[in-house]
């Protein structure tokens, strides 16, 4: 079904004006008034396609909405045009939590469908607006909730995120598990201490929860959905979440990381040195490795952060330029095939990643830092 912007714009009006009651009438030059974009001629022609269909009565200067145009304007027409999400909320959350920041989209999207949409930065395409993405996601949502452990809350990530979201005037809630209570917020996070939920306390978690999603409910003036929050799987994952799950996650993604970055290291440095000027498989190869290597920068948590990240961000950098130039043709190819430059830009890449490398192997939580 379609219907024209004119058509939408009187129907949606005289709606608005009768209080959504058939029979109610409505002179048509105040109709036109409260419309005042449109000419008069075009109002009466809307006016004149409805009387037609059954929609519109008129009685001398006088228009009102049949109880036939009331149910198709209500079925058709607003069903069609309303906005298919009426609430965005951010979840901010370091790399460990992904699997519980998922499940927590997943179950508020499912108990408000249509009605709520969830951030979760997981796959923010490689570019360099993966910060103005994220800071977008922030900028429209309407609340943020933190994941909130001994680990996140000392991510310097999660604490600029809810900066971000404080300046821009948003709510803010913190969600508090695996050995984090509310009580015990660090600051600047102890701010939002009344907004908590703190799922150490199971009893109390689950009636805060409750008000959660009766104030989400509220916001976007839906009935209050019955859920039984501890046959969820977001429930069952946040109370069993442990340090020793977090240990054991940690080294499985850090021994990937590593693997994948010696490989690529490997592969890379072979394409370098058989590269021939207009050789499209190798540019092609470089590309789908640059793309990779960027899947894992965006992919360290906090304390991985703090020892590679630089690193890497400055060869992808150097990687970068290379395939730019090496697609911009022969201009390219005068310099790039200087030994000395080539030279040059190889080993300062293979260094940089050779590092990352290194450091990663040594890289722990911080729950083993602090026992170290």
């Amino acid at each position: 079904m379609t219907i024209s912007e004119d058509h939408l714009k009187v129907f949606s009006k005289l709606y608005s004006m009768t209080g959504q009651k058939a029979a109610t009438p409505i002179k048509i030059w105040d109709l036109h008034l409260n419309l005042p974009e449109l000419p008069l001629n075009s109002i009466l022609d809307v006016i004149k396609h409805y009387v037609q269909k059954g929609f519109f009565n008129a009685s001398g200067d006088s228009i009102l909405l049949t109880p036939s145009g009331i149910d198709y304007y209500e079925r058709e027409v607003l069903l069609a045009t309303e906005k298919p999400y009426s609430y965005s909320i951010f979840i901010s959350r370091i790399e460990e939590h992904k699997g519980i920041a998922d499940k927590l989209k997943e179950f508020l999207e499912t108990t408000f469908p249509q009605k709520v949409n969830v951030f979760v930065a997981n796959s923010i395409p490689f570019s360099e607006d993966w910060l103005k993405e994220i800071l977008g996601g922030i900028d429209n949502s309407n609340l943020m909730i933190i994941l909130c452990t001994p680990l996140s809350v000392e991510a310097r990530w999660i604490n600029f995120e809810a900066g971000a979201a404080a300046i821009l005037g948003k709510n803010i809630g913190p969600i508090c598990f695996g050995g984090q209570s509310v009580s015990d917020l660090p600051t600047p996070l102890n701010h939002l201490r009344p907004q908590g939920i703190d799922f150490s306390d199971v009893e109390d978690s689950q009636e805060k929860f409750q008000k959660f999603i009766e104030w989400i409910a509220g916001k976007i003036n839906t009935p209050v959905p019955r859920i039984d929050l501890a046959k969820t799987e977001f429930y069952q994952m946040i109370t069993t979440y442990s340090i020793s799950d977090l240990r054991d996650d940690f080294e499985d993604r850090k021994k990937s990381a590593i693997d994948r970055l010696v490989n690529y290291y490997n592969r890379i440095n072979t394409d370098w040195n058989t590269y021939r000027p207009y050789n499209k498989g190798t540019l092609d190869r470089l590309e789908r490795a640059y793309e990779d290597l960027w899947n894992i920068f965006n992919s360290l948590n906090d304390t991985e952060t703090k020892i590679i990240k630089p690193k890497l961000y400055s060869a992808l950098n150097i990687l970068r330029y290379v395939i730019d130039s090496g697609r911009n043709g022969p201009s390219f190819f005068t310099v790039f095939q200087r030994e000395s430059k080539r030279r040059k830009e190889h080993d300062e890449f293979f260094s940089l990643l050779n590092d990352s490398i290194t450091e990663l192997k040594k890289a722990k939580t911080s729950d083993q830092e602090n026992v170290s």
